[in-house]
């Protein structure tokens, strides 16, 4: 593996500790009623921002990775297999849940849409 691609997931995994450090203060400020401080401001800016960063560091590793124009071939980590799996776990725990298994739909949605309308 290249040293470039070693100091990238380095750097992925420096981003993922300051995410979970903010998350830690995130909840502090939270259980303690003070997220409309300007600090507990702060902390959820740079919490949202570092997890967004995050996801689009691990888009970047999985182009590099699967890229099917990439002739060499790229050996599975610790760290790599670590970087998928709390991505994995992260995107799944981030999903909507209630938007994937809300199944009602109302009639004048559909009726205005005019999905089943055939004629």
């Amino acid at each position: 593996m290249s040293s470039l691609l070693q100091y990238y997931i380095y750097f992925i995994i420096l981003v993922k500790v300051l995410f979970y450090l903010l998350l830690i203060l995130y909840a502090y400020y939270d259980f303690n009623n003070k997220l409309e401080t300007p600090t507990g401001l702060l902390v959820s800016f740079w919490n949202q921002k570092i997890d967004i960063l995050f996801v689009a560091c691990m888009s970047v590793l999985l182009i590099i990775i699967f890229n099917p124009r990439n002739k060499t071939k790229f050996e599975l980590t610790y760290e790599i297999k670590f970087l998928l799996t709390m991505y994995g776990i992260i995107t799944l725990v981030k999903l909507n849940w209630k938007e994937l298994f809300n199944s009602k739909l109302k009639d004048k949605e559909i009726k205005k849409q005019k999905v089943f309308d055939y004629k």
